[in-house]
């Protein structure tokens, strides 16, 4: 009687095993203690996000998916893997494989389709990993390499645009190299105070988009506004090709453009003259009306979403005015030479106002079912100091050098150098209830209160990292209803004068330590 009590209690827990292995996608389940010592089932979405060579879009993506989110008794979390095209042929480490992931995301990123999508090979094992049920993301260029480019040939690169494109949407695209790209080729990238906690400052347009009320928009299902402003660097415009091809799925309109910037937010091609130039003629773009968003499926198993301008970009003007210049744009901003650019001076939305778009996205393509999609908030962490992706040296918190050759050479692995010990600060939403810091996953601080607050919440924590050595800082940050974001940054310590330091400290400026 005892063994068949047991025989049944074995089959009833491998029965439960195997409903949440199902449920799970293609992703790892594990327990973890989650808010208030809560048992919850993990569900982990594998993301292989294409390397743009570009560490700042890099670090946008990490940010969006670098976040937990809790619905039930279930706890869901993006794990991101960036994958290069050896990858993606299946030569590198991390092959682009069914197995290996569940969403292939493609940022702002041209080199797909203007040199990667050349390679015929390249494309198939890309159409592969779609049609056997993975999903793509594609955001500006990733969304563009998706499509089926342009309708009309009229110039060499239309011709060569769409001789790279993958063809995974059944829609054309308006994002002309002298039409919408100025609105990249022309950002100043010498913005005097571009990036600063001012509530003004210089960035990227942004767009106003209409988001479309309909049953099957199912990202956007519950959202309780009309219009998003969305930062935008170039991308297209879609609309539908209506192409007659089995394995392409009805196109879902998500976002259509509310207008045309070659009118709301003007740019010019400028002669040059003695004193500084004077216009030319305008820069003409095909937007309005179009699609800024659309899903959709292909060979019926894989879910496909695309957006021509950044959800993932976590600084939004609006209501602001463009300014040109003489400056340093995107071709020859690391030479002396200078164009006319442009810089758009805007009151900034709350920070990372968008990023819940990238994350349902992802999680809709990796077929997460409609009511456990992330929720419709703007969580995010963003370190600032140490910086994980501008390569910086930091002397004792009195000044710094940027972009230093001597980190990418000598150190790999590492993002920062610090003489000392440095004051880690972070930049969060609004939304923000407590921020962790930890060093080599110690918990060394717990900050509640913000520094100061404008767009986004400020915070601060001068820690004792321990020797002298490589060392790992991340922070973890909490909103209200539990969900969890982080960020992380490898650096390299050399002690200051003081020597090497032995015990551990915790410390903390202008901020609450618990």
């Amino acid at each position: 009687m005892r063994e068949s009590r047991l025989f049944t209690r074995a089959v009833s827990c491998l029965t439960i095993t195997l409903i949440l292995f199902a449920a799970a996608l293609q992703s790892t389940n594990a327990k973890e203690n989650v808010f208030s010592n809560s048992i919850a089932d993990v569900v982990t979405i594998q993301i292989a996000l294409y390397d743009a060579h570009d560490k700042y879009n890099i670090q946008q993506f990490k940010e969006a998916f670098n976040y937990k989110w809790r619905k039930g008794n279930r706890l869901y979390r993006f794990n991101l893997t960036t994958i290069d095209s050896d990858d993606v042929l299946g030569l590198g480490a991390k092959p682009l494989t069914n197995k290996n992931f569940d969403v292939f995301v493609v940022g702002a990123n041209a080199k797909t389709y203007l040199y990667d999508g050349l390679n015929n090979r390249w494309k198939k094992k890309i159409k592969e990993f779609v049609a056997n049920g993975g999903g793509y993301l594609g955001v500006c260029g990733g969304a563009n390499a998706a499509t089926l480019g342009f309708k009309h040939s009229n110039n060499l690169f239309h011709l060569w645009v769409n001789k790279g494109v993958i063809g995974l949407a059944n829609v054309y695209i308006h994002d002309d190299l002298l039409g919408e790209w100025q609105y990249l080729m022309k950002f100043g990238f010498d913005a005097p105070n571009r990036g600063s906690t001012a509530d003004f400052s210089p960035e990227f347009i942004s767009v106003n988009t209409t988001i479309e009320k309909n049953n099957k928009n199912v990202i956007f299902k519950g959202y309780n506004k009309s219009f998003l402003n969305i930062a935008y660097g170039g991308g297209p415009g879609m609309y539908p090709a209506n192409k007659s091809d089995e394995r392409f799925g009805e196109i879902i309109p998500l976002l259509t453009y509310n207008e045309e910037p070659m009118y709301s937010k003007s740019l010019h091609y400028w002669l040059p003259t003695l004193k500084s130039g004077k216009i030319l003629c305008n820069v003409t773009t095909n937007l309005f009306g179009k699609y800024a968003g659309v899903a959709t499926t292909y060979n019926s198993k894989a879910r496909v979403v695309l957006y021509g301008p950044h959800p993932e970009y976590p600084l939004v003007p609006v209501n602001g005015t463009i300014h040109e210049y003489l400056g340093k744009g995107y071709l020859m901003r690391n030479t002396p030479f200078k164009r006319h650019v442009y810089n758009y001076l805007g009151r900034l939305l709350n920070l990372s106002s968008n990023i819940w778009v990238i994350r349902r996205s992802a999680a809709w393509a990796a077929h997460v079912a409609e009511e456990d999609l992330p929720p419709f908030d703007e969580t995010s962490v963003w370190l600032i100091k140490p910086s994980p992706y501008q390569n910086k040296m930091y002397f004792k918190d009195r000044f710094e050098i940027k972009e230093n050759v001597l980190i990418k050479k000598l150190f790999r692995d590492v993002s920062a150098i610090v003489f000392g010990n440095p004051a880690v600060q972070v930049r969060t939403s609004l939304n923000i209830k407590k921020v962790e810091f930890y060093v080599d996953n110690n918990l060394l601080a717990n900050c509640t209160r913000p520094d100061f607050i404008d767009h986004a919440s400020y915070y601060a924590a001068k820690l004792d990292i321990g020797l002298q050595g490589k060392h790992r800082i991340k922070v973890k940050a909490y909103d209200k209803a539990g969900n969890i974001v982080a960020d992380s940054v490898t650096v390299w310590k050399i002690p200051d004068s003081t020597g090497f330091l032995k015990k551990p400290k915790t410390t903390a400026s202008s901020v609450h330590v618990d």
